[in-house]
């Protein structure tokens, strides 16, 4: 008897496309990544060219994978992507994990064992480039299969849906950084908040009363739509209202 293959059908896929092209908020287009591809561990890295804040900010999406190794993405890639990430990133379309491990350009770098203990790790996956206008991002999706497990199809599949949701992200992005406008002094106060200080803190660093920051505060969980700083931070770097 031969073993089904994992993959999409061709209605579950259609529906997937359906569902992202319909969302209306972010975190609705955040949240599909885990609930239509099915994975079993996800990493999303966003980047912008010239940027130059640290990727440890635009690791936005995680499920499932180790903190030793988003640790080692943040301490040792902090202001670039990783190799696999530029080159896959570089080439342009997506390709299986497994299928690096045998190309020249890491081979000749030395990196194969690198690539074969991220394999052990966190197993096979596809891993996928996207671009639209200023924003592009590097994704690694694993099923917990190996390629020969999955149907040709997925990798082609996974790369569109990835694709079509990175373009609906930055164009709902940029809809809420039209419709939400924080003042210059609501950005001081929600970076200082990205920072850790409490109330009081920034009230002495911006030489205003504590109630007055409080009043800021407010108002940028409101317009923010968010309840605690913790929301309103990740919130207004995810929409690059600060670095």
């Amino acid at each position: 008897m031969i073993k089904k293959k994992f993959g999409y059908s061709c209605s579950d896929y259609l529906n997937y496309l359906d569902f992202i092209d319909n969302c209306r908020k972010i975190e609705c287009v955040l949240k599909a990544f885990e609930d239509l591809l099915r994975c079993q561990r996800l990493l999303v890295q966003n980047a912008r060219p010239y940027s130059r804040t640290s990727i440890k900010k635009h690791i936005y999406v995680t499920k499932n994978i180790p903190k030793e190794a988003v640790d080692f993405l943040t301490e040792k890639y902090s202001s670039n992507l990783s190799p696999v990430a530029k080159f896959v990133v570089n080439r342009g379309y997506a390709v299986w994990l497994s299928d690096l491990i045998s190309e020249p350009h890491f081979i000749n770098m030395g990196y194969v064992k690198t690539l074969q203990a991220a394999m052990d790790a966190v197993g096979d996956g596809i891993c996928v480039p996207s671009f639209y206008k200023h924003d592009w991002t590097y994704s690694f999706i694993s099923f917990g299969k190996s390629k020969n497990d999955c149907e040709d199809m997925l990798l082609l599949q996974v790369e569109t849906l990835v694709r079509r949701s990175h373009i609906r992200y930055v164009v709902l992005k940029e809809l809420f950084q039209q419709k939400v406008s924080l003042t210059l002094r609501e950005l001081q106060v929600v970076e200082l908040i990205a920072l850790g200080k409490t109330n009081s803190e920034i009230a002495i660093i911006l030489e205003i009363k504590p109630n007055t920051v409080a009043g800021y505060v407010k108002n940028i969980y409101l317009k923010l739509d968010a309840a605690d700083r913790v929301t309103a931070t990740l919130k207004a770097i995810s929409y690059d209202l600060i670095a």
